[in-house]
């Protein structure tokens, strides 16, 4: 922890080395802030730059989507005095935005906005663990989350074969249990959490045209809703995927041995046609259902991101499932609105938005925990298809401990991260929403046709929601009444600044910061990490701060690093001078007849473990073939990839070589 803290502490001075460059009129002012950092760290150490400093950034973003300075204010941001209400810390930096008086400025000067963005968050992702109790308060939360959600409905996602039922009304409680003319006779409050006046059975029949259009899903491929268009007519061939993650029933063998299949998806998916390479079910099979496994990753130094280890079987046949979701979506009137291959529409549509204000930004807190079983059920209920297919495949049981399962839960929500179905799931699902806020925003409910002409008027990508500013109003409302839960931090309609997909811009022009991730260590891709950090602090135009970055790595190392052109993808130091190898060993390749020089490299080689021989062939079907026309069996690897073992190691490179 204490070289971490070092190295930001010196990531800090540098940042500030570039503001005196930036604005040599405030220097004096801007020293003060300098020591003001240091005697705060002393006292806090790293958290103050890892917690306390991004938050500081939220009032900013908060102030500026409000045109004004927020009554509340964190600590270290106190007004300098009764008459002027702009903070005392960076308080010039403050004053090129915001008036005296706490109003926003009429000329903003938007490289004032980066540089306080820049020393809120340039440590917000650096890669530490965080303390236990910041890992218990958010598995306290997970938990709190899942009481707060209703049950699903009875015999359907907790029951091994489910009963699905129309359903009207509210999406999460149904219709009002109240008699024809009655309901005048209730208190007012009784009827609130339905929202009546929100049209559900409108939003019903509107996710029905959507969810028809997405064809019909069965083991021998997609019957599709244009059958005139000849590309769609072609039949589409489920394709299982196990993805990279950890497994929670983890054995000897490997992912793709499948030695565990469940009743419920031998139901849809049978395991002769999806879990055997030669239609037959061999005798080793166990038919057993596991729970997911919840597991703490280390994200930031505030709390660690929860994501679930999924059962393999499960895990392969998710994959399938993601893939028909996603080329279903794609040939619907949602493919205007999600790709969910790219953010830069997104990134694109953010930054023109924060100039034109026509669009704002949303993100959703713990959206994928708050997602309930009800409500993908009611948006899904026209694709029995469908909802058979996510029912057979999601993980119902997660335990929380770690060493057994006696700590478990039976969720309420529809799936934890970790699910390879909950992110296109959810993005669905939130397009809809945002697309039903815009049918009520300009009285369309009934006009499909219409909601679809103005589809390219929304963005989602996971929680990152972009939709017209008009309808911000009648988005959150929907939300809330939907029981998500609208980051209201993190959310912006009203000013200049918009943030989405990681992307931030204020009036058109970029504002993201560069940030750390992490320090220069003994793991070789703590090399790469240092790089890529310098080039990105270095492409953003803080120098010092860039510069400081390399000389945390010793110097025998970066005496060895290249120095590449800006646009190269290869490992090296950028600079605008173009590639410079004067500082290299160098040689003429005879053999190749070509210039080379000796430098090092960070190669990364995955350990492939083998299984058993009907497990690397049904792996080789799915993973292979059906991506390859003309087969090279040579080229083919099998085998289930694990985490890779990284290597320093130093080798002869072309010169005007731009590939990795």
């Amino acid at each position: 922890m204490k070289s971490e803290l070092l190295v930001v502490r010196g990531l800090a001075e540098a940042i500030f080395k570039d503001l005196f460059e930036m604005y040599p009129s405030i220097q004096q002012g801007l020293r003060r802030d300098l020591s003001r950092l240091h005697k705060a760290d002393l006292v806090s150490g790293l958290p103050f730059y890892t917690i306390t400093l991004p938050s500081l950034a939220k009032y900013l973003h908060t102030s500026l989507d409000e045109k004004v300075l927020g009554a509340v204010r964190p600590p270290y941001l106190g007004a300098k005095s009764k008459v002027d209400l702009r903070p005392t810390f960076l308080y010039d930096l403050w004053s090129k935005v915001f008036k005296e008086d706490g109003t926003l400025s009429d000329e903003v000067d938007v490289n004032a906005i980066l540089a306080l963005r820049q020393v809120f968050l340039f440590a917000k992702k650096l890669r530490v663990e965080c303390e236990e109790r910041y890992t218990n308060d958010t598995i306290l939360q997970f938990r709190e989350i899942e009481k707060s959600l209703p049950q699903p409905w009875e015999d359907t996602w907790s029951s091994d074969t489910p009963r699905w039922s129309h359903r009207y009304g509210h999406p999460i409680w149904g219709v009002p249990n109240v008699e024809y003319g009655q309901s005048d006779m209730l208190e007012p409050d009784s009827l609130s959490r339905y929202d009546l006046d929100l049209n559900w059975d409108g939003f019903r029949r509107f996710t029905a045209r959507i969810c028809s259009q997405f064809g019909e899903l069965d083991i021998f491929g997609l019957k599709p809703y244009d059958v005139a268009d000849a590309n769609a007519s072609d039949p589409f061939v489920l394709r299982p995927k196990h993805g990279p993650g950890a497994i929670s029933d983890k054995s000897d063998y490997v992912k793709h041995d499948h030695l565990y299949w469940t009743h419920r998806l031998e139901s849809v998916f049978p395991y002769d046609w999806f879990g055997s390479s030669n239609l037959d079910v061999p005798e080793y099979v166990i038919y057993r259902e596991f729970p997911s496994r919840l597991h703490a990753v280390p994200k930031t130094q505030s709390g660690p991101r929860l994501i679930a280890a999924e059962p393999t079987a499960h895990q392969w046949m998710q994959g399938a499932v993601r893939r028909f979701i996603e080329d279903a979506c794609e040939a619907s009137i949602l493919g205007a609105s999600i790709d969910f291959r790219s953010q830069d529409l997104s990134r694109d549509f953010a930054r023109e938005s924060s100039h034109t204000g026509s669009h704002a930004t949303v993100d959703l807190s713990s959206a994928s925990d708050r997602l309930t079983c009800r409500l993908v059920e009611y948006c899904f209920q026209s694709n029995r298809s469908l909802l058979d297919a996510l029912h057979a495949c999601r993980t119902r049981v997660v335990a929380i401990s770690k060493d057994d399962d006696s700590d478990i839960i039976l969720l309420r929500k529809f799936a934890t991260q970790g699910s390879a179905v909950i992110f296109p799931v959810q993005t669905i699902v939130y397009t809809m929403i945002a697309a039903w806020a815009i049918a009520l925003t300009r009285n369309l409910e009934d006009d499909f046709d219409s909601i679809a002409g103005l589809m390219n008027q929304v963005r989602v990508f996971g929680d990152d929601i972009i939709i017209p500013t008009d309808s911000y109003p009648v988005l959150v409302r929907l939300l809330t009444s939907l029981l998500l839960k609208v980051n209201a931090s993190k959310s912006f309609a009203n000013g200049k600044f918009r943030e989405s997909c990681g992307f931030d811009a204020y009036d058109g022009e970029d504002v993201t910061p560069a940030y750390i991730r992490q320090v220069y260590g003994p793991a070789p891709e703590s090399l790469e990490s240092v790089v890529e950090c310098s080039n990105n602090f270095f492409m953003k135009g803080w120098w010092h701060a860039a510069d400081y970055l390399q000389k945390t790595v010793p110097t025998a190392e970066l005496k060895l690093v290249r120095v590449v052109e800006t646009g190269s993808g290869t490992f090296g130091l950028k600079s605008f001078s173009g590639e410079d190898v004067s500082h290299l060993r160098s040689r003429w390749n005879p053999y190749l007849h070509r210039d080379e020089v000796r430098t090092i490299c960070v190669e990364s080689r995955p350990i492939r473990a083998r299984g058993l021989g009907e497990g690397s062939l049904r792996q080789f079907f799915y993973d292979y073939s059906y991506s390859n026309s003309f087969v090279d069996i040579t080229s083919y690897e099998g085998g289930e990839a694990t985490r890779p073992r990284s290597r320093k190691t130093t080798r002869w490179v072309e010169v005007d070589d731009t590939s990795e």
